[in-house]
Protein backbone atom coordinates (compact mmCIF):
# COMPACT_ATOMS: atom_id res chain seq x y z
CA UNK A 1 0.00 0.00 0.00
CA UNK A 2 1.10 3.53 -0.76
CA UNK A 3 0.07 6.00 1.93
CA UNK A 4 0.47 9.77 1.95
CA UNK A 5 -0.62 11.44 5.19
CA UNK A 6 -1.16 15.14 5.60
CA UNK A 7 0.94 17.05 8.09
CA UNK A 8 -1.80 19.71 8.33
CA UNK A 9 -4.91 17.58 8.93
CA UNK A 10 -6.02 13.97 9.23
CA UNK A 11 -6.32 13.55 5.45
CA UNK A 12 -4.71 10.56 3.83
CA UNK A 13 -4.37 9.11 0.34
CA UNK A 14 -4.13 5.33 0.12
CA UNK A 15 -3.46 3.29 -3.01
CA UNK A 16 -3.83 -0.50 -2.87
CA UNK A 17 -3.30 -3.29 -5.35
CA UNK A 18 -6.57 -4.24 -6.97
CA UNK A 19 -7.79 -6.96 -9.29
CA UNK A 20 -6.40 -7.19 -12.81
CA UNK A 21 -5.00 -3.84 -13.89
CA UNK A 22 -6.93 -1.88 -11.28
CA UNK A 23 -5.68 -0.06 -8.22
CA UNK A 24 -7.99 0.92 -5.36
CA UNK A 25 -7.62 4.59 -4.50
CA UNK A 26 -8.99 6.04 -1.29
CA UNK A 27 -8.98 9.59 0.01
CA UNK A 28 -10.17 10.04 3.57
CA UNK A 29 -9.97 12.44 6.43
CA UNK A 30 -10.92 16.03 7.09
CA UNK A 31 -14.37 16.49 5.49
CA UNK A 32 -13.82 14.07 2.62
CA UNK A 33 -14.13 10.37 1.88
CA UNK A 34 -13.81 8.90 -1.60
CA UNK A 35 -13.06 5.39 -2.83
CA UNK A 36 -12.85 4.02 -6.36
CA UNK A 37 -10.91 1.69 -8.62
CA UNK A 38 -8.56 3.22 -11.18
CA UNK A 39 -7.23 1.41 -14.27
CA UNK A 40 -3.45 1.89 -14.20
CA UNK A 41 -2.20 -1.49 -15.50
CA UNK A 42 0.22 -0.56 -18.30
CA UNK A 43 1.02 2.80 -16.70
CA UNK A 44 1.91 1.32 -13.31
CA UNK A 45 5.62 1.66 -14.06
CA UNK A 46 5.10 5.35 -14.92
CA UNK A 47 3.27 5.88 -11.64
CA UNK A 48 6.15 4.21 -9.79
CA UNK A 49 8.69 6.31 -11.69
CA UNK A 50 6.75 9.50 -10.86
CA UNK A 51 6.95 8.78 -7.13
CA UNK A 52 10.57 7.55 -7.31
CA UNK A 53 11.56 10.83 -8.99
CA UNK A 54 9.72 12.75 -6.28
CA UNK A 55 11.50 10.65 -3.64
CA UNK A 56 14.89 11.42 -5.19
CA UNK A 57 14.29 15.16 -4.91
CA UNK A 58 16.76 16.62 -2.41
CA UNK A 59 15.45 20.16 -2.31
CA UNK A 60 12.53 22.37 -3.23
CA UNK A 61 11.64 22.76 -6.92
CA UNK A 62 9.81 25.30 -9.05
CA UNK A 63 6.58 24.55 -10.82
CA UNK A 64 4.41 21.45 -10.58
CA UNK A 65 5.32 17.80 -11.12
CA UNK A 66 2.35 15.98 -12.63
CA UNK A 67 1.04 12.51 -13.40
CA UNK A 68 -2.34 11.19 -14.51
CA UNK A 69 -3.88 7.78 -15.06
CA UNK A 70 -4.66 6.62 -18.61
CA UNK A 71 -8.36 7.50 -18.21
CA UNK A 72 -7.65 10.74 -16.29
CA UNK A 73 -9.64 9.50 -13.28
CA UNK A 74 -6.62 10.02 -11.00
CA UNK A 75 -4.38 13.06 -11.31
CA UNK A 76 -1.52 14.39 -9.21
CA UNK A 77 -0.01 17.86 -9.33
CA UNK A 78 2.75 18.25 -6.74
CA UNK A 79 4.40 21.50 -5.73
CA UNK A 80 7.01 22.44 -3.13
CA UNK A 81 7.61 25.72 -1.34
CA UNK A 82 11.14 27.06 -0.76
CA UNK A 83 10.76 25.87 2.87
CA UNK A 84 10.12 22.26 1.82
CA UNK A 85 6.35 22.12 2.27
CA UNK A 86 4.99 19.74 -0.37
CA UNK A 87 1.39 19.98 -1.58
CA UNK A 88 -0.29 17.14 -3.46
CA UNK A 89 -3.26 18.39 -5.45
CA UNK A 90 -5.20 15.18 -6.06
CA UNK A 91 -8.13 14.83 -8.45
CA UNK A 92 -10.12 11.59 -8.26
CA UNK A 93 -13.23 10.87 -10.29
CA UNK A 94 -15.55 8.12 -11.37
CA UNK A 95 -15.03 6.59 -14.76
CA UNK A 96 -15.96 9.01 -17.57
CA UNK A 97 -19.46 8.40 -18.88
CA UNK A 98 -20.57 6.53 -15.75
CA UNK A 99 -24.07 7.22 -14.48
CA UNK A 100 -24.11 9.88 -11.77
CA UNK A 101 -20.52 10.94 -12.34
CA UNK A 102 -18.62 12.38 -9.39
CA UNK A 103 -15.25 13.95 -8.73
CA UNK A 104 -13.21 14.97 -5.70
CA UNK A 105 -10.36 17.44 -5.68
CA UNK A 106 -8.29 17.71 -2.49
CA UNK A 107 -5.02 19.13 -1.37
CA UNK A 108 -2.83 17.16 0.96
CA UNK A 109 0.23 18.74 2.54
CA UNK A 110 3.34 16.87 3.60
CA UNK A 111 7.06 17.51 3.99
CA UNK A 112 9.93 17.14 1.57
CA UNK A 113 11.50 14.60 3.92
CA UNK A 114 8.54 12.22 3.46
CA UNK A 115 9.00 11.87 -0.31
CA UNK A 116 11.72 9.21 -0.09
CA UNK A 117 9.45 6.91 1.94
CA UNK A 118 6.55 7.59 -0.43
CA UNK A 119 8.80 6.69 -3.36
CA UNK A 120 9.79 3.38 -1.72
CA UNK A 121 6.16 2.49 -1.02
CA UNK A 122 5.25 3.27 -4.64
CA UNK A 123 8.00 0.95 -5.91
CA UNK A 124 6.75 -1.86 -3.64
CA UNK A 125 3.17 -1.28 -4.84
CA UNK A 126 4.14 -1.25 -8.51
CA UNK A 127 6.54 -4.19 -8.24
CA UNK A 128 3.89 -6.27 -6.49
CA UNK A 129 1.42 -5.31 -9.23
CA UNK A 130 3.83 -6.16 -12.04
CA UNK A 131 4.54 -9.54 -10.42
CA UNK A 132 0.82 -10.47 -10.46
Amino acid sequence: MLSIRSTSSNRELRIYRGQGGYFTVEILGHRVTALTEVWIDDDALYLGRFFVELGATVGPWKGAKEWHSPEDDLKFSVTCTPLGNVTFDIALSDKPGAPEEWSVNVELETELGQLERIGREAVELVNAKVAN
